[in-house]
């Protein structure tokens, strides 16, 4: 708040002055945020949750990841790193009052699963069984299979499973590999049948 300073002063022959002044002393913000998306592909998406008191609001950010990028500047950002690992990111706050704080936080970034797979035959005929083989990286604990047709066994979550095309045409096979932190990621072939 605010606060009257005085200041008397003496000179050597005795005579004094009096200047009262008024100081406003304000409240100094407290830098916070949270981090959410910790998949390396998925991006990492900063929730800012730095708060300040005495009527001043915060009014700029400086943000620094931690990975070499340019800054950010923008309330609650997103970001994707280059590459899996601990990062130290940094935000200033500032008010509107001018007042500073800052905050580091160590933000992990997780590989995830790298989705990979084979089929023993993409060019296969009608009423064929076609055997898919999962070879995805990086410890995927889930799978999801979308064959590309539409029959009612069109979709799998077996690791390896097998499928049967009742018509002829080219098909978008889609596995989606989950690791158990959630990360995922998606690869798509093409079966000719």
């Amino acid at each position: 708040g605010p606060f009257t300073v005085t200041l008397i002063v003496t000179s050597n022959n005795g005579c004094v002055d009096t200047l009262n002044q008024i100081v406003n002393v304000f409240e100094k913000p407290v830098a916070n945020f949270s981090a959410s998306g910790i998949c390396l592909d998925d991006g990492t998406v900063y929730t800012d949750l730095s708060t300040v008191g005495g009527g001043a609001t915060i009014t700029t950010w400086n943000w620094a990841y931690g990975d070499g990028s340019t800054n950010g500047t923008i309330q609650n950002p997103s970001h994707n790193f280059p590459t899996a690992g601990t990062f130290n990111t940094q935000l200033i706050v500032t008010s509107s009052q001018g007042c500073v704080d800052t905050i580091i936080q160590a933000v992990n970034v997780l590989p995830g699963p790298a989705a990979l797979f084979t089929a023993d035959d993409f060019t296969g005929n009608v009423n064929q069984v076609i055997s898919f083989t999962d070879q995805s990286t990086n410890g995927a604990v889930s799978w999801f299979w979308d064959f590309g047709d539409s029959s009612s066994d069109s979709t799998s979550t077996l690791q390896n499973p097998s499928h049967v095309y009742g018509a002829g045409g080219y098909y978008d096979v889609c596995l989606i590999v989950t690791d158990i932190n959630g990360c995922t990621d998606t690869i798509c072939q093409t079966e000719i049948i």
